[in-house]
């Protein structure tokens, strides 16, 4: 590919650009990835809409496993994290196999905080200490279908 053109005369360019700037690494979308659904894909760039909405997801999971620094992360379900207006860290975990019929789940809960121990660690639901790093604590919460849980880390927790 020379000049943005592939073998075909065909104009290609990618869908995402990685840049390092004084302040780190950073990456940008070369075009609106809302574009996908709204747009057929050849009206855009060459690519078709399927392999383009694939690039597009593609491209989101690189900046999320190269880029990202998450202080919590699960396994299986969704994951909502906050700090509550007493600084104390606050996870949800959820089954969420939408739009596929609900099911029961084991994830596995990672938090990244500093100065963590499990003892801070509590939870409305049964769970168990998986693993203890000085960079994280793993956690195993079991959900029945359409479940939750709430993970509390006590104490000033904010970063």
């Amino acid at each position: 590919m020379l000049d943005g053109l592939d073998f075909k005369g065909c104009f290609r360019a990618p869908a995402l650009v990685r840049y390092r700037t004084r302040w780190g690494r950073t990456a940008l979308f070369t075009i609106p990835p809302t574009v996908v659904r709204r747009e057929s894909g050849d009206a855009v760039i060459s690519y078709g809409k399927a392999s383009l909405s694939r690039l597009i997801n593609q491209a989101t999971a690189y900046i999320l496993r190269e880029l990202g620094a998450p202080l919590a992360e699960t396994t299986a379900g969704k994951l909502i994290g906050f700090w509550d207006t007493t600084n104390q860290a606050r996870l949800v975990v959820e089954e969420d196999n939408h739009p596929w019929p609900a099911r029961a789940i084991e994830p596995i809960v990672t938090i990244r905080l500093p100065r963590l121990t499990a003892k801070r660690i509590r939870c409305d639901r049964p769970f168990e200490v998986v693993s203890v790093n000085p960079a994280y604590i793993r956690l195993r919460v079991s959900l029945k279908p359409h479940e939750c849980a709430m993970i509390t880390v006590d104490g000033k927790s904010q970063i």
